[in-house]
Parts: C-alpha cells; structure tokens; sequence
C-alpha cells in the first residue's frame, strides 16, 4: 500500500480548514472571556459554578481523547488511525486545562464553591466531619496536582513512543508492546484517578449526597463527548488525502458505532444510578433526584431521557445512515449540545443549594444562567485554538506505523471502496 504523505495538517487545503477552526476558536474564546469577565463583575454570586459546568464541559472531553487514544494503542482499530493526530493534539491540551482549572481553584479556597472548604459548617455537620479527612482544602490541592501529573504523564510517554516508531521509519522494529504496556497501565490508572477528579470537582459541589457510580457515569459522559468531537472535527478533513482514500464506508460504520455504544453505556449508568438509589429510598441519596426532576428541573430531565439517549439511539440505528459523513457529523453536533445540557442538569442545581445554604433540602427552581453558555465558550474557544495549533506539519494519518498496514488492509478487503461519483457525494461533507 501506498499513501500519500503529502497532505498535512499544515499544507494545502488541510491548512486552511485548520486555520479555520482556530479562527473560530479564537473568535469563541474572545466573545466567551469577555463575557465571563462581564458575568463576574456583574453577577459574581453565579461565576464560579457556572464556570465549573463549562470546564467540566471541555476537560471530560480532553480526558476523553487521552482514554480514546490510549485504547487505540491497545486495540490498534482502523478508527484510530484516522483520528490519530487530532487525538494527540487534544491530549496536548491537558497543561492548558490546568491552568483553566485556576478559578475552579479560588472557588474553591474562597469558599465560593464547596460547603465543605468552610470550618465553620463542618464543626456543625457531623456528615462533613466524617469526609472531612477526605475533603479538606490541602489534600484537595494536592490530589489536583497528581490527577493531571498522572494524565500528562502518560499521554507524553505514548506519543514519545508513537512518535519514535514514525521517525524510524518503515523497517524499523515495532514498538507496538512497548506502546501497549504504557498504554495499557495508563488507561487503567486514568480510569481510576478521573473517578476521583469527579467526585473531587464535581461531586463534592453536594457533599451529603452519596453515589458510588458517580465516577463511572462522568467517565462514560467523556468517552461520548470525545468521540462525539473527534467525529465532527475529521469530517472537515476527510476530503484530503490520505484521509480520503482511508475513511471508506466500514470506517465510518465504526465512528457511528463508537458513538451509539457510548451513548448506550451512558444511558445505562444514568439509569442504574436512578433506580438503584429510587429502589433504595434511602434518605442520604434521593434529595439529589429530589432536586433535579421538580420545579422546572424535570424539563431537562426527561429531554436526556428522550433527546439524549431516545433521538440519538435512534438515529444511529440505522446501519446506511451511520454510513454517511455528513449525517454523521450532525448527529455529532447533537450529541455534543446534549452533553452540555446533561452537565448543566447534574452541576446546576448544586448552585442553587450553596446559595441558599441549606444543605440540599428544599426547592430550587430551574435556572438556567447565561454564564454557563459564557464558560463553555470561553474555555473552549481557548480549546480549539490550542489543539489546532498543536497540529503539527505532519501526515494526516501516521504512515510509519507499522499497523496501520494491516488496518488498511482489512479496510480495503472487508468492505472495498465503491467507485462512483455517487459514494464520494455521499461520504463528502457538505
């Protein structure tokens, strides 16, 4: 097999969809920041929880990509090879969301985002005091350096690894174990140590709440965000070669199945949360569901049950239509508006409990701030121009692996192009 190494992230028409992308980032990260500043001058009560449901947003997605890349040096799939280099470059962004995560930070040591960071209501809840050894300011600091040394780590020693292979070129010997080993380690200290970011950052905005698949679920909402994202950003370069030769129907099929396992995973997790601690009515989990399905909150509960999971399983149903790019990518556009909604659902009312203080008992209406939509836009503007500028002057697929060989071979023998105007009209972005 030959393939043209020509077309690059950084050369030709690949260039220009990349120099479009950022620019759209740039022009989110501008609008988004100027905003935020607007919101924490004017409404500063509101800034720091709305701002977490935009980082969340943006860093399970990061960790997603870090999972997603990870997993594809263990199984070597077609699908990864396709989606390799922007893989990389979102794992590039994990310094970026540390330093973002700097006003989660003051929220937290203000005393603005977490009822347990304040002596004063710990010396009086008894719940609290038993966390306390757990949640506490300094240790909290602390385990947020490990957490994203941990992930940095690892995310650097796979691309070094995948990085030599390339540079030795073909002929070389495989680094495939090596790359497995590391690969395989960190996919399961990731699994771990992102289960307790989640309970750290997220889960805590409700310490007397309990949930022992709280980490499970925020993972499963990453891995659907990152292929979500992943999908929709290689459809704006899958009319360039190499890509174009690569990405047939059965590669395509495998993007629509990845998004519809996950989207199935997700559901799945939601649910047995719910009826585990529904069946359980136990006094120290149902205010959480109390909250969030009464006083508006139930509007955006039953449109994850029916548009997040119900549309989109449906419309991934479908074995033809997981076969088109374009219908592909809108889907993906959904499913990424559906994420940010769910998070709005689970972090949102949290808001409204610290405000009014009274430790999760009581009515909170449904509010939905403007300063969620200003966070989102702002960290993932800074997002987006980060990754695309990572996007170094290399292939569009890694051509010196030496898997991608066989990948490209069971692309081409199982399920052969289709020559035609017809299938290049279907496969095209509009």
């Amino acid at each position: 097999m030959t393939i043209d190494t020509s077309a690059t992230f950084t050369s030709g028409a690949p260039a220009a969809t990349t120099a479009r992308i950022r620019q759209a980032g740039l022009l989110m990260a501008v609008v988004g920041i100027v905003l935020v500043v607007v919101g924490y001058v004017v409404d500063p009560a509101h800034f720091y929880h709305t701002y977490v449901v935009g980082y969340a947003f943006w860093m399970a997605i990061t960790v997603g990509f870090l999972a997603l890349y990870l997993l594809h040096n263990l199984v070597s799939g077609a699908w990864g090879f396709a989606l390799r280099r922007l893989m990389e470059a979102g794992v590039t962004a994990l310094p970026l969301m540390l330093v973002l995560f700097v006003p989660v930070a003051l929220g937290a040591f203000n005393g603005s985002l977490y009822e347990w960071s304040h002596a004063d209501v710990v010396a009086k809840d008894h719940i609290l005091q038993h966390k306390e050894a757990w949640l506490n300011l300094p240790f909290w600091g602390v385990r947020v350096i490990v957490y994203f040394v941990i992930w940095i780590f690892f995310g650097w020693m796979a691309m070094r690894i995948n990085a030599r292979q390339e540079k030795l070129g073909p002929g070389a010997p495989p680094l495939t174990r090596t790359l497995q080993r590391v690969s395989g380690a960190g996919l399961v200290i990731l699994l771990l140590t992102f289960t307790f970011a989640g309970i750290d950052w997220y889960k805590s905005l409700e310490p007397h709440w309990f949930s022992t698949i709280y980490g499970i679920l925020m993972i499963a909402g990453a891995a659907l965000g990152a292929i979500t994202l992943l999908t929709l950003l290689i459809t704006r370069y899958a009319d360039y070669e190499p890509l174009k030769s690569y990405i047939n129907k059965r590669v395509l099929h495998d993007f629509g199945n990845l998004m519809f396992a996950l989207n199935m995973f997700w559901a799945y997790i939601s649910f047995s949360q719910f009826i585990i601690i529904w069946s359980g009515n136990v006094a120290e989990e149902t205010p959480w569901y109390h909250v969030r399905i009464n006083h508006g909150w139930e509007i955006i509960a039953w449109s994850l049950v029916f548009l997040h999971f119900a549309f989109s399983f449906l419309a991934l149903l479908s074995r033809k239509k997981k076969r088109s790019l374009r219908y592909l990518a809108s889907i993906a556009v959904w499913l990424l508006i559906m994420r940010l909604v769910d998070l709005i659902w689970v972090i949102g009312p949290s808001e409204r409990i610290m405000l009014a203080g009274h430790g999760g008992e009581g009515n909170y209406p449904l509010t939905i701030h403007w300063q969620y939509i200003a966070s989102t836009l702002a960290v993932g503007g800074l997002w987006l121009f980060w990754v695309t500028t990572r996007l170094k002057d290399k292939p569009l697929l890694p051509v010196y692996d030496p898997r991608l060989q066989d990948a490209h071979f069971r692309v081409e023998h199982l399920e052969p192009h289709l020559p035609g105007v017809s299938e290049a009209e279907d496969l095209r972005p509009a």
